[in-house]
């Protein structure tokens, strides 16, 4: 149990963070629970945990149906937020660094043909294309999931976009 709970921490800080009013942590933990919605097995989870960043606090009512598992995250999530537990409020960027990893991962797959990849792919995408800073990344991941591997692709992104498209172009051209 304690290894599930110590996988659901960032998520669980980045709750806490956002509910504490921060912007970022808000947004990522908004991606992190968008990413994993079409994980399997975590799709009740993730909708509960959902119904907490919007507000819902009623561990009874939360917990209800979940297995033993989900349950506790649902009751460590509650208990982080109500102050009884405490979390590393820091935890919740590692999100970002294990989202990219993912995502690396997600897209190669993808882009090698994996139907599964490219299905929990599009919504994330999506999703990021309606973010300013996300949207030039997000435009060059669909392309390279329909099968642009022009290096050319990397024009206009920022330093960092660039290095991860770079990352996943380099992971595509060793299969």
């Amino acid at each position: 149990m304690k290894r599930h709970l110590e996988r659901w921490e960032p998520v669980i800080s980045g709750l806490v963070a956002a509910d504490h009013g921060d912007d970022a942590a808000a947004a990522t933990v908004d991606k992190t629970l968008t990413a994993l919605s079409n994980h399997s097995g975590w799709g009740e989870l993730v909708a509960v945990l959902r119904r907490i960043r919007a507000g819902a606090r009623d561990p009874a009512a939360l917990a209800t149906g979940l297995d033993p598992i989900d349950a506790a995250v649902v009751h460590r999530a509650l208990a982080a937020l109500t102050g009884t537990a405490q979390v590393n409020t820091d935890a919740w960027h590692t999100l970002t660094t294990q989202q990219l990893a993912d995502l690396v991962t997600t897209v190669v797959a993808a882009a090698s043909g994996d139907d599964d990849a490219t299905s929990t792919l599009h919504p994330l995408l999506d999703e990021l294309a309606t973010h300013p800073d996300w949207a030039p990344l997000a435009a060059v991941l669909h392309r390279i999931i329909a099968g642009d591997r022009d290096p050319a692709i990397l024009y206009g992104l920022n330093d960092t976009y660039t290095a991860f498209v770079t990352l996943i172009l380099d992971q595509l051209k060793q299969q």
